[in-house]
């Protein structure tokens, strides 16, 4: 588990990585944000998931660490 307490990640806003099954926005937050295959690319980006996690790392309260 890593410690990020008073860290700030930009990736949510910038980048995310796609998986078989899953999307997630930074190495870090292992939140699904959607599926490629079954979304469109600027639904699983703009999904209220992903503004979710954003918020997170903003108020830096990161989930699923």
């Amino acid at each position: 588990m890593t410690d990020l307490k008073n860290k700030f990640c930009k990736n949510p806003w910038d980048f995310f990585l796609i998986g078989t099954n899953y999307s997630t926005q930074c190495c870090y937050i292992h939140t699904n944000i959607g599926q490629i295959k079954t979304n469109d690319i600027f639904d699983v980006w703009n999904s209220d998931i992903a503004k979710d996690v954003r918020k997170s790392v903003f108020g830096l309260t990161y989930p699923n660490i």
